[in-house]
């Protein structure tokens, strides 16, 4: 097994680095209730860029009553700027509420 240099990451170059995530710490995640995240790069003001997203079991996104899941998921998402994800200080700016329907 590949061993890690502390942080998750297995090797660094210019062009790839690889990471094992399973050695990154969860952090709170602020944007959706009761999900954690695991940061995989960030932006150069620290903003995640790509990260792993783990949603516990129960309402999906956490918003509606129903359905539920069972399990949880663990999603991965990408991000092509600030502002378009719900904690960012301009995401009213960049990203407008739609409300969502009771």
């Amino acid at each position: 097994m590949a061993t890690t240099q502390g942080n998750g990451v297995i090797y660094d170059r210019p062009d790839a680095t690889l990471l094992d995530t399973r050695e990154l710490q969860w952090e709170e995640f602020p944007g959706l209730k009761g999900c954690k995240l695991k940061t995989l790069s960030r932006f150069p003001d620290g903003h995640a860029q790509v990260f792993l997203v783990g949603m516990p079991p129960g309402s999906l996104h956490g918003h509606e009553p129903g359905p539920e899941s069972a399990t949880g998921c663990l999603i991965l998402f990408g991000r092509n700027g600030i502002g378009d994800w719900l904690d960012d200080p301009n995401a009213a700016e960049e990203s407008p509420d739609v409300p969502y329907p009771a």
